[in-house]
């Protein structure tokens, strides 16, 4: 990022990383935690890194990984308002542009993607890799919100060779609405963080304690449970 580093506040983290003390059942799965703005870009489906990631200032990821499947939710803070709105344009126009990308060797990936009516404007999406008409291992399903000048995606991407629909993408709003309804919208407030102090996250706090990890498909078959259960562990990229 080509922006000055903003240190997101202990208090916005706080319910992630209460979160990841809970201990998981099945010992192949674990929390990731990622921070800063430099996070590999989700939703790209041209490919690379999107003309406005370098506006990012500051960025919040907690990842459920197992070995088949990442799910992830990820709150990235931009310079103002008018890049993160690019941030969504520009991913609007590579779901247009790329939604049947050629990934060499006779392989595409076939993205779609709906509006949704939560946060100021958010999109899902949902992406399956093919040779010809077969499907093969390799999907990405998740949701996009702006709010402000702060985009939440919600996301899992793994080896199912279902491909999404319309209607599980749009599932997915089920899991971004609480982070839009549950941040308050004060008068003159342009974004979650107002400013770059410890407590400026306070809008964006509680709806983070609201948001959850929720299971997609994991490979073959209905979708992995990967809830909080008894057992497991913890990593911090």
């Amino acid at each position: 990022s080509s922006e000055p580093q903003f240190r997101i506040p202990a208090a916005f983290t706080a319910a992630d990383d209460a979160r990841a003390t809970i201990p998981l059942s099945q010992p192949e799965v674990h929390w990731v935690f990622a921070d800063g703005p430099n996070l590999p870009p989700l939703v790209s489906p041209c490919g690379g890194y999107l003309p406005s990631d370098g506006a990012r200032v500051g960025a919040h990821q907690l990842a459920l990984v197992s070995p088949t499947t990442w799910k992830l939710r990820r709150v990235v803070l931009y310079r103002d308002v008018e890049a993160a709105r690019q941030a969504m344009s520009e991913r609007r126009s590579a779901l247009q542009q790329c939604a049947h990308h050629d990934d060499g060797n006779g392989i595409t990936t076939e993205w779609i993607w709906q509006p949704l009516q939560i946060g100021d404007e958010a999109m899902a999406v949902g992406s399956q890799r093919y040779r010809g008409s077969n499907s093969l291992p390799g999907h990405q399903r998740g949701v996009v919100m702006r709010q402000g000048r702060t985009l939440v995606t919600y996301f899992d991407s793994g080896q199912s060779r279902i491909p999404p629909t319309f209607a599980e993408v749009g599932a997915y709003a089920t899991v971004a609405g609480p982070m839009a309804i549950n941040s308050p919208r004060r008068p003159g407030t342009s974004s979650l963080w107002r400013n770059h102090h410890g407590t400026a996250a306070s809008d964006a706090q509680g709806s983070l304690q609201a948001g959850q990890l929720h299971a997609g498909r994991g490979g073959d078959g209905p979708p992995h449970d990967l809830r909080l259960r008894p057992g497991g562990n913890r990593r911090r990229q």
